[in-house]
């Protein structure tokens, strides 16, 4: 998180979105590092499309934003290790949540009890980022309004009234919030346990699909070609994916050499 906060402190929206787009594949490498467990040319090459098709959906919707430097060539040198050091970290938090998950003796574990674990060290992150982002981290925890922290009010509030930190107060649509990210995370946990990282990453892609196609649906944004075919591309590879088999697993010689004998028997 501090990389992705220094990251977009120096780089424009465009540059960070489309580096971040890397997991993918990313993921997919340290999977097959880590855990020995590859992908197979197809599934090599359906992550790869997506992957670009991703970078061009993003690249597309933040055209004419507003840079931060007026070098995007340095701009992305300076930017890109910060950018892949939080990709390979994310990514190899998801291998290990991969393995730590569908191993024998946790499969057996209630699947809150692996959650309780994951979200209480989120929650950890969350608290120690606050602290460590100075003024945007006392604009979160503030228990009032403070003239030195706030440069805007909202209506109607001045300078000493008492403020509930983090988010303002309990709503029914903050409690809807919370049962929809609860509900979340244990149907990905659930996925996770016969799923894999990769998997997962790859239903981020199709939920950018999804979005796009919620979007349009509701009047939110005009219908381009570009974007509708680059979606409907993402989520036809994304479903692709999932459905191919894994790579075959390699014999070994004495394996193989006891099959021979056996068919000769």
């Amino acid at each position: 998180d501090l990389m992705d906060l220094v990251a977009a402190s120096r780089c424009s929206a465009t540059t960070l979105l489309v580096a971040s787009q890397l997991r993918l594949p990313l993921c997919a490498l340290l999977r097959s590092l880590l855990l020995g467990r590859g992908q197979s040319l197809a599934q090599w090459t359906l992550l790869l499309l997506i992957t670009v098709l991703c970078i061009f959906f993003v690249a597309g919707d933040l055209k004419g934003s507003p840079t931060q430097s007026s070098s995007p060539i340095f701009d992305l040198l300076e930017t890109l290790p910060l950018i892949l050091g939080k990709c390979v970290i994310s990514c190899g938090g998801a291998v290990h949540a991969e393995h730590f998950l569908q191993h024998g003796e946790i499969k057996q574990l209630p699947l809150a009890v692996t959650q309780v674990h994951f979200k209480l060290a989120t929650a950890i992150g969350a608290i120690v980022m606050g602290y460590l982002q100075g003024r945007r981290g006392g604009r979160i925890l503030a228990t009032s309004w403070q003239g030195d922290l706030f440069a805007q009010l909202p209506p109607g509030t001045r300078v000493g009234d008492p403020r509930t930190p983090f988010f303002g107060g309990w709503r029914g649509g903050t409690w809807a919030l919370v049962g929809c990210l609860i509900m979340q995370n244990f149907l990905i946990g659930d996925q996770l346990r016969r799923l894999s990282s990769v998997a997962k990453y790859v239903a981020y892609a199709l939920g950018l699909a999804m979005s796009h196609a919620a979007l349009l649906a509701s009047g939110g944004q005009p219908p381009t070609t570009e974007k509708t075919a680059c979606c409907a591309a993402i989520a036809l590879l994304a479903v692709a994916y999932v459905r191919l088999p894994g790579p075959r697993p390699k014999v070994s010689p004495s394996n193989g050499d006891r099959l021979t004998n056996k068919k000769s028997d």
